[in-house]
């Protein structure tokens, strides 16, 4: 199920945790954001599954599988929308393997959920819009030759080449860290030098 800090988390979401026999976060070699977010609104022991910041680590969701095949409810979270570049998606994944059945609770994309940050608006009348994962420069490149309305899903490990192909080609850049936590910062000029792993960049052209 996706979670949002305060700002979208569901009715329906809190009654599947409060229902769930186990209740599983995500965690890497920096803590868990998701687990702490749960706890503001449920008492209940969490699990977690490493997630290993590390491509070439096979995850171990052994863990997960064990309480579902004995027939247990067991509830994902993730932060964001569980379908949009989450780490739900290896989990869901697994499970259907099994003949299991998963419901998703989807809470609204991260790039809307900044967008709103500001009224932004995403994208106009017949405009297109491109969503590009920060670590693929590449796509990035070609994206900026068709589209005028940019969004870079975690930025922070090539975040300045972003903003050079963004600002050669005629973009504007908005900037986004943290959002919906007490360190949430919206930067639309005087960027900083580096972004943490919480943050997503919107691009338009021709805007002034």
């Amino acid at each position: 199920m996706g979670i949002f800090p305060e700002d979208n988390i569901t009715l329906a979401a809190i009654e599947a945790l409060k229902s769930s026999d186990y209740i599983f976060c995500p965690r890497t070699e920096s803590g868990s954001i998701a687990a702490e977010l749960v706890k503001k609104y449920i008492q209940k022991d969490i699990e977690f599954i490493d997630f290993p910041m590390r491509k070439d680590i096979k995850i171990d969701l052994s863990k997960i599988l064990k309480p579902l095949l004995e027939n247990k409810d067991v509830s994902f979270v993730s932060i964001g929308d569980p379908l949009f570049y989450s780490t739900f998606l290896q989990i869901m994944d697994a499970v259907k393997n099994y003949g299991i059945k998963v419901k998703v609770f989807p809470t609204i994309t991260s790039f809307s959920f900044a967008a709103s940050k500001i009224n932004l608006p995403i994208a106009l009348k017949d405009e297109g819009i491109s969503v590009v994962p920060g670590t693929n420069l590449k796509l990035l490149e070609k994206a900026v030759n068709i589209f005028d309305n940019i969004v870079v899903i975690k930025p922070n490990r090539n975040f300045l080449e972003i903003l050079e192909i963004l600002k050669d080609n005629g973009f504007k850049v908005y900037i986004f860290e943290n959002l919906g936590f007490e360190n949430e910062r919206v930067f639309v000029e005087d960027f900083p030098e580096g972004i943490g792993y919480l943050s997503i960049i919107l691009a338009k052209r021709g805007v002034k």
